[in-house]
Order: structure tokens, then C-alpha cells, then sequence
């Protein structure tokens, strides 16, 4: 009966050893035949490295053994499925029953984005090329929780469409912002390279105690240029938690002209297309008169489709091609510029519509 109790014993020791002490885990090529058996082994426990703060250049390590009793194991070349992570040594041998370690080095900062969440999720790919025995490829994947100090909502600001030459635009129009650091904010500052932005803090209105809400405000607004603005505040930080020492928040606008033509650009495609009508409208529903129109080259004209030049909320124009089209420029391009007001600014503006033929 002891010697039934002692072999018992025995073959439980020996199941929780291999079950507690074996950490590696088969790292398999889908190319690899199974009746091969692996190439490398990876110790499972440096497959994740837990939760870390974001910083620049993260060191991990993770250990490779050859299971083999009688071949070698030479990595030719190893690398990451991406360029925030490098591999070190590129190349090694290991000999039968050989275990070394490979050290990552990790960017762990999101790009140039301010961090929406305190914590994210990280998961890269890191792949050795074999060489002998026999030419494979083994990938395996290293994930790990990236914690942020310093969290931003949002992480861009959009003002939206602003129409340029508008007398009744205010002084100013601003967005707010949450900025949220862990370990305290008294040593930051916000920054602004552009002329038509400042930042001013909100004092008593932040949502927590870690919190601090600042406005940002987009100026001189009639003097903004058409099309699309994009601008950067930086916030900059010293943290003891968080290596990262600023982030920049994106700043987007889109700044268009009150008075819009529909089709903003003639295409005269056959020679019967001798006649196209523009329709003009203003976005603010504003009453606009039209005070001239210009026209080139000669083969192009324009006039007004009701004759007349009273105020109102549209306008139409037909543009034609007269004469010999043929004694135009050889590119066959033209162009009408109408000038006109509206009653919400008294200066003239000029709207150009090209013209192709």
C-alpha cells in the first residue's frame, strides 16, 4: 500500500513539474510540415509585457530556444510588422537545446495624436527568418496595456465652415477642451504658433479634479484665407509617470465664400453646347447684385438671365460661345469673373467660374 502511495506521488510530482516549469511555446511556420517538429520555441511569459507607461524607447526581451538534440538553428534575418518596434540581433544561431534572449525596442507613444483614453491596447507581430535547417518563416505576436499620463478630449478640433468676407461674424469663435493628467498639471503649458488662434483657461467648470478645461479660440475671422485651415496647439508636460514630453492637438477649419455659382465651372462638350445658365446663391440666404461681369477670351460671353439687376436671393447667368471658337487659345480654356455684393457686406466680391471647351 506505501509503494502504491509512493508511485502515486510520484507521477502527480512529475504531471505539476511539466505543467509548472515548461513555459516555451511551439512557434510553428505554416509552411512547416508538423512531422518536422518546431524550429524555435518562444517562452510564453515574454510574450506579453504587461502594462506599461508610454514612452519613447520601451526595452523588452523575450526568449528563443531551439528544441532540437542534434540540428542548429540559424536566423537569418528578423523583424516587426511594424516601424515602431526594432529587433536585436537581427541575425544569431542557436545550437541544439540552446535558449538565448531577443531584445524589442519599442516606441510605445501613439504618433503625434494626444491619447483619447488613460489606457490602450498594443499588439505587434515579430517574425525570424530561418535558415537551416530548413527555410521558414516563425511569427509570433507581443502584446502588452500602453498607460497614458496625460489624456486630451478631443484630440482635434473641428470649427467647422466659416464663410469668409462675412461683416456679421463675431470677434471670435472657440471650442473647449479637457485635458486630464494623473499626476498633476501644475507644471504645463499650452502653446499656439498661429496668428489666428489663442488659448485661454476655463477656470471652475472642469469636469474632475485632475481636469483642467482650457478654450481655444480661432480669430480675425473675415481675414481668413479660402479653403481648408489646418493649424496645431501643443501641450507641453512634465509628468513623473509619462516619458512623453508634449503632444500637438490637430486644429481644422473650412473656410468658403458666402456666394457659391452652381455649376461652379462651364464645360462646353459638344458644338450644340453653345449656351450653359450658372445659377448664383449665397450660403447665408443673403440678397445679392450682381455689378459687372468680365469675360475671356473673346469667343466667351455672359449675360444676365432676367436682364435686370435688382436685389435677390439668386441670380442666374448664361454663358456662351460665340463666333469661331477656333481662333481662341490653343488650351481652349476661358473664364467669366462676376462681381458682386450682398447685403450682408457692402465690399465688392469677385467670383470666378472657368470655362472649358
Amino acid at each position: 500500500m506505501r509503494s502504491l502511495t509512493y508511485k502515486m506521488l510520484v507521477v502527480s510530482a512529475a504531471i505539476a513539474t511539466a505543467i509548472g516549469v515548461r513555459y516555451f511555446v511551439q512557434v510553428r511556420s505554416p509552411l512547416l510540415a508538423a512531422a518536422n517538429g518546431p524550429s524555435i520555441e518562444v517562452d510564453s511569459r515574454s510574450l506579453d509585457f504587461g502594462t506599461q507607461w508610454a514612452k519613447k524607447d520601451f526595452k523588452w526581451r523575450i526568449l528563443v530556444h531551439n528544441p532540437s538534440h542534434n540540428s542548429v538553428v540559424r536566423v537569418s534575418r528578423s523583424y516587426a510588422s511594424c516601424a515602431c518596434t526594432g529587433v536585436r540581433p537581427s541575425a544569431f544561431t542557436l545550437r541544439p537545446g540552446e535558449a538565448r534572449e531577443v531584445e524589442l525596442t519599442i516606441d510605445l507613444i501613439p504618433g503625434q495624436r494626444p491619447a483619447v483614453a488613460h489606457s490602450q491596447r498594443f499588439l505587434v507581430d515579430v517574425s525570424l527568418v530561418v535558415s537551416e535547417p530548413r527555410e521558414h518563416t516563425v511569427t509570433f505576436q507581443i502584446t502588452g496595456e500602453v498607460r497614458f499620463d496625460l489624456v486630451v478630449t478631443p484630440s482635434q478640433i473641428d470649427f467647422g465652415r466659416i464663410m469668409a468676407n462675412d461683416a456679421h461674424v463675431p470677434e471670435f469663435i472657440e471650442r473647449a477642451i479637457d485635458v486630464t493628467c494623473s499626476s498633476g498639471l501644475d507644471q504645463m503649458m499650452l502653446v499656439s504658433r498661429s496668428r489666428f488662434i489663442s488659448i485661454a483657461e476655463l477656470h471652475g467648470v472642469a469636469p474632475g479634479p485632475d481636469c483642467r478645461r482650457f478654450a481655444v479660440r480661432l480669430h480675425s475671422l473675415p481675414a481668413l484665407p479660402l479653403g481648408q485651415i489646418q493649424e496645431f496647439i501643443e501641450i507641453h508636460w512634465s509628468a513623473k509617470a509619462n516619458g512623453v514630453p508634449s503632444v500637438a492637438i490637430p486644429i481644422i477649419a473650412r473656410v468658403v465664400a458666402d456666394v457659391q455659382a452652381e455649376p461652379d465651372v462651364v464645360v462646353f462638350s459638344r458644338p450644340a453646347d453653345v449656351s450653359k445658365s450658372i445659377r448664383l446663391t449665397t450660403r447665408s440666404s443673403a440678397t445679392l447684385r450682381i455689378i459687372g461681369v468680365e469675360c475671356e477670351p473673346q469667343c466667351v460671353t455672359a449675360t444676365l438671365a432676367d436682364g435686370g439687376s435688382a436685389d435677390d436671393l439668386e441670380r442666374y447667368i448664361v454663358v456662351s460661345l460665340i463666333g469661331d471658337t477656333n481662333d481662341a487659345p490653343r488650351s481652349r480654356t476661358g473664364a467669366v469673373r462676376v462681381m458682386l455684393v450682398t447685403n450682408r457686406d457692402p465690399k465688392p466680391v469677385q467670383l470666378t467660374i472657368p470655362v472649358y471647351w
